[in-house]
């Protein structure tokens, strides 16, 4: 995209003296997740099964750590209660496990990278489904 001089001298969003032209460049464009994408425009074929599969994989391991965190949010005044602490005490039930899950994703990263991503993924759900069951 080209835009023409401006008194202020060069591109719109750039101040000081520019050229009498600036060009912009193009971002290439991602076609939208819809069904008919390949049907409409055959330069941007539709997502395969796979692409779909892996979208509701991520979200999974994505429920599964904000349920457990809900879990927890949830039934604090209850533990309150049963413990006889003030609600306001307990900040580390929630921030605990947040801190635990969001310190391991680095360790979780490099044995990504060392035993495979999708095996250390697998590995992570199926151990937090175990230990949110517990």
């Amino acid at each position: 995209m080209v835009f023409p001089s401006r008194r202020d001298g060069g591109h719109p969003n750039r101040g000081g003296r520019r050229s009498h032209l600036a060009v912009v460049p193009r971002w290439p464009t991602v076609a939208p997740m819809r069904a008919d994408v390949g049907v409409l425009d055959p330069d941007h074929p539709p997502p395969s099964a796979t692409a779909w599969r892996l979208t509701w994989v991520v979200l999974a391991g994505a429920f599964c750590i904000s349920f457990t965190i809900t879990i927890l949010s949830v039934s604090r005044p209850t533990i309150a209660k049963d413990l006889g602490a003030d609600p306001s005490l307990l900040v580390w039930l929630i921030s605990g496990p947040t801190m635990a899950m969001a310190l391991s994703s680095a360790t979780a990263g490099k044995l990504g990278d060392v035993f495979g991503h999708r095996r250390t993924y697998l590995l992570a759900m199926a151990g937090s489904a175990v230990f949110a069951v517990l």
